[in-house]
């Protein structure tokens, strides 16, 4: 099973993803998508160009 932490900073809008203990690489796109953006624009969908969160976190992991 894959271990997913993110810890979010509302005041600075800074986001860090690690993957099974390991910090995400800041140049993916999925990362890209979420950077200078507060949590509750892109954790939801919004439209074609942004499925969700979960849904490009599966698509990210492969599973």
């Amino acid at each position: 099973m894959t271990e997913v932490f993110i810890k979010y900073n509302p005041y600075t809008v800074t986001t860090v993803f690690e993957i099974n203990g390991e910090e995400m690489d800041k140049n993916s796109e999925f990362y890209l998508k979420q950077d200078n953006v507060r949590l509750q624009e892109w954790i939801e969908p919004m439209g074609q160009q942004w499925e969700g969160f979960y849904k490009e976190l599966y698509d990210y992991l492969n599973s």
